[in-house]
């Protein structure tokens, strides 16, 4: 199944999503039917583009 994360969005979203690194650069749908734009990752924080075109920074905890 290869490696994911579970990521914490902060901000005003205050939701958990289990997310893959080849979501990179694609749409996710998270809790509340809410859609997110997953821009990037670096130094383990994903870098999402949420509601209202605002950027959002998610700590990832990467497992097998």
């Amino acid at each position: 199944m290869g490696l994911s994360s579970i990521v914490s969005i902060t901000e005003d979203l205050k939701v958990i999503k289990t997310i893959t690194h080849n979501l990179v650069e694609k749409e996710v749908q998270i809790q509340n039917n809410t859609i997110i734009t997953v821009l990037y990752r670096i130094s383990g924080y994903f870098i999402v583009m949420g509601i209202s075109a605002k950027i959002y920074s998610m700590k990832g905890i990467i497992f097998h």
